[in-house]
């Protein structure tokens, strides 16, 4: 974590237990540089401390990161394994055209035997 000046005012590894910072009033920038494996990045974000020690604009993106009275809560997103599937649309979009023109003769099919 940063200052507006971009000095570190802490760095650490998480783990499963909360990590406590506290800091001056001012504005910080939040970046995390690795996510635990199997886990996003979280976007970097800025936020202000005022001089009551609350926590105010804070600027991020995203679901990740929740603020609790003058708490940071940051959650780690898991990535989601691709299934294997390759299909870019090309295939459904193939079994739409069948499936229409396979409607279009049996309903020309079906008409013809009427008459």
């Amino acid at each position: 974590m940063t200052d507006v000046n971009g000095k570190v005012i802490g760095d650490w590894v998480s783990t499963k237990t909360a990590h406590e910072l506290t800091v001056r009033p001012g504005t910080y920038k939040f970046h995390e540089v690795t996510a635990p494996k199997g886990y996003k990045v979280v976007t970097d974000f800025t936020f202000t401390v005022d001089k009551n020690g609350k926590i105010t604009n804070l600027k991020v993106t995203g679901d990740s990161v929740k603020v609790d009275g003058n708490t940071i809560n940051v959650t780690d997103k898991q990535i989601i394994p691709p299934t294997g599937d390759s299909d870019t649309g090309i295939t459904s979009l193939i079994g739409l055209i069948m499936t229409a023109v396979s409607m279009t003769f049996g309903f020309g099919f079906r008409r013809l035997r009427r008459d």
